[in-house]
């Protein structure tokens, strides 16, 4: 079967060739330009961009990513420079030495043990032969919203082993209300700290989770943030 128009026809819609919203590329193409520019000369901005068009945190859209509130242009500038160098990035302590790192990817989805529902993205994944390193990091978003405990039924399955004990723990108590914090994401830790050990498991690697926050005394607008229990 052949599809195409017919002879003498001008205004034929092929059914593969599908309408353009041109003011939808207009927003893409406005996105990436204030994106690029929020990113530093030397770093390999056309790499760092395409792994943050992936993501499912829509930064680059949704214009968190230019936001002098959010961590993500942050991330890209720290990190992004090792894409490309990743032997050249080394971590405080053991955790990761010069050398030791086979990539460096942003924006990276770690899964579940199971399809379906929502998995949760780290900002950083960093792989040597040993270890599956994720970093989940923050700025001002601690101080900016109530945090919410969202577990679903399917964290009740026995699918993680002993080692997961401690956050298996945390879960049960965030979830009953016997820990609660005002600043620290807890549930989102966890959940991130589920998605690394099931993704490393399937690597034969040791997961490592990386928690990187600032400590910001006001908000890019002078308004001061509240010291009183800034660390909960």
């Amino acid at each position: 079967m052949c599809l195409g128009a017919q002879a003498g026809t001008n205004n034929v819609k092929l059914p593969f060739e599908p309408e353009r919203d041109i003011s939808r590329d207009a927003e893409i193409a406005a996105a990436l330009t204030n994106a690029r520019a929020a990113l530093l000369d030397y770093l390999p901005k056309d790499a760092i961009l395409a792994r943050f068009q992936r993501g499912a945190g829509e930064e680059l859209l949704s214009g968190k990513f230019t936001s002098p509130e959010s961590s993500a242009a942050l991330v890209a500038n720290a990190f992004g420079f090792f894409l490309e160098q990743s032997a050249l990035l080394l971590l405080p302590g053991q955790l990761l030495q010069a050398g030791s790192a086979l990539a460096v990817i942003l924006e990276e989805e770690v899964r579940f043990g199971w399809r379906g529902g929502f998995h949760p993205w780290l900002d950083v994944v960093i792989e040597t032969d040993e270890r599956f390193i994720g970093i989940e990091s923050k700025r001002y978003e601690p101080f900016r919203d109530k945090k919410k405990v969202d577990f679903s039924s399917a964290f009740d399955r026995d699918v993680w082993g002993t080692k997961m004990g401690p956050f298996e723990a945390m879960r049960k108590a965030l979830n009953s209300g016997e820990k609660q914090y005002a600043h620290l994401d807890a549930a989102q830790l966890v959940k991130h700290a589920y998605g690394l050990y099931a993704q490393a498991k399937r690597r034969g690697k040791t997961p490592c989770l990386v928690y990187l926050y600032s400590e910001p005394s006001a908000y890019p607008t002078g308004r001061q943030i509240p010291q009183s229990g800034s660390n909960q």
